[in-house]
């Protein structure tokens, strides 16, 4: 996973690995490592999780445990995108309190899949 995470920061911010390896504090060497896939020392471990802003925890954890990992998944993009905690947690309060009708969750999330298929992928982004 930390590997995964640091490829994406890398490619999205269009940095080279020396840059990277400026940026997070470390050797180039590490970071070739860790793009390898390598095991790295614990202060390694945290100073990557800092600067790719996910916990340790999630750094180490393999994305892809399961296809049935849901939680892990909706736990990896609230912590890449801590704004949507809010949403998360009000909406699974509403539902768990019985305070919202569940068809209305199947339409938010027919909307939202119909917002996926339907924009290019750089509409979504902006």
């Amino acid at each position: 996973m930390l590997s995964k995470l640091l490829k994406e920061k890398c490619q999205k911010l269009s940095l080279s690995s020396r840059q990277a390896a400026h940026k997070v504090g470390v050797s180039h060497a590490t970071i070739l490592r860790v793009l390898k896939g390598d095991v790295v020392d614990i202060e390694t471990l945290i100073k990557l999780s800092g600067w790719l802003n996910v916990k340790p925890s999630t750094a180490l954890n393999s994305f892809v445990l399961s296809p049935d990992a849901l939680a892990d998944r909706v736990a990896v993009v609230i912590e890449r995108h801590p704004q949507l905690r809010d949403v998360f947690s009000r909406a699974v309060k509403a539902i768990i309190e019985e305070d919202v009708d569940p068809s209305l969750i199947d339409d938010i999330a027919g909307y939202a899949a119909y917002k996926l298929n339907i924009y290019p992928k750089q509409m979504l982004k902006q």
